[in-house]
């Protein structure tokens, strides 16, 4: 199955998870670390913290308004009001849609240096990958030409049959 990845804009978050939730289940990816986001502490210090969301979960205070979500949700069957403003979710993937949305303007600035190689990459990848050719034996060898080896003496069988009076 192909996913489709969308980048987009940071203002139209509201529009592509309505238009996401009508399809079902919708994971979104939260940069907790925000002061306006609310989730259990154990959570809050999370640039990369996983929620799904679905109507089918009949969560009776989930809303969508204007500039965030918010609704109970159960973190190891524990409910929890949370709040989760448009500006820290910085993904969504939606399961019934096969759709990937990216909000690169909101991606924890972290992230974004974990992702990015240093400049000289390419070239310590090429040395160290050099090194290893020169290092490295090949674990097996072709001999050619070797008779083979003599057959192991066998030993003699033992009957199966057993003599039952």
């Amino acid at each position: 199955m192909n996913m489709k990845l969308t980048e987009a804009p940071n203002i139209d978050k509201k529009t592509h998870l309505e238009r996401l939730l009508t399809e079902g289940l919708v994971t979104i990816f939260v940069d907790s670390q925000r002061s306006d986001v609310l989730v259990p502490n154990q959570h809050k210090y999370n640039p990369q913290l996983i929620l799904n969301l679905s109507y089918k979960f009949y969560i009776p205070d989930f809303k969508i308004v204007e500039d965030h979500v918010e609704g109970t949700l159960k973190f190891g069957s524990i409910p929890f009001f949370c709040h989760i403003p448009f500006d820290g979710i910085y993904g969504m993937v939606s399961q019934g849609l096969s759709e990937t949305v990216v909000f690169p303007e909101s991606i924890p600035g972290e992230l974004l240096t974990k992702a990015h190689l240093p400049p000289d990459y390419e070239e310590a990848k090429e040395n160290v990958n050099d090194q290893i050719k020169k290092e490295t034996k090949p674990a097996f060898s072709v001999i050619e030409n070797q008779p083979p080896p003599p057959p192991a003496p066998s030993k003699p069988k033992k009957g199966h049959l057993k003599i039952v009076k």
